[in-house]
C-alpha cells in the first residue's frame, strides 16, 4: 500500500486517538471509506456508527477495511468522519506490536477526494 500514514506525536501503551476532518458530498455517487490502522478502530459519519474493526495485518503486510457509508452522508453538505483508535502499544496473544499509525481515504466513484 503506497500511501501515508498518520498518528499523533506520542506513542507508548494503552493509546486512545481521535482524527477528525470533514468532506463535501456534492452529489450522490458512490462514496466508500477505505482503512487501515495499528490497533482497534471505530468510525462515525456524522455522529453515527458506520463501522468498527480491529486490523487483521501483520506489521509487514498491511491490509484494510472498506465500507460503502453514501448512506451516512447529506448530499450537498460538509460531513464529519470521526475515526478512534485504540492501539495497546504492547505484544499479546493475538497482537504484535507495530508502531501507531492510521491510513484512511474516501473514494466517490473510485476517485479519491
Amino acid at each position: 500500500m503506497q500511501t501515508k500514514w498518520i498518528w499523533i506525536d506520542k506513542e507508548g501503551e494503552d493509546l486512545y486517538t481521535e482524527f477528525i476532518g470533514d468532506f463535501l458530498m456534492n452529489d450522490t455517487g458512490r462514496y466508500v471509506l477505505k482503512l487501515a490502522c495499528d490497533g482497534i478502530y471505530a468510525v462515525y459519519v456524522n455522529q453515527e456508527l458506520a463501522m468498527f474493526g480491529q486490523s487483521s495485518d501483520y506489521p509487514d503486510n498491511k491490509l484494510y477495511d472498506k465500507k460503502v457509508i453514501g448512506s451516512y452522508c447529506k448530499a450537498g453538505e460538509y460531513n464529519q468522519i470521526r475515526i478512534l483508535v485504540w492501539n495497546m502499544g504492547i505484544d499479546t496473544q493475538n497482537y504484535i506490536r507495530s508502531n501507531p499509525a492510521l491510513w484512511f481515504e474516501i473514494t466517490r466513484n473510485g476517485e479519491k477526494l
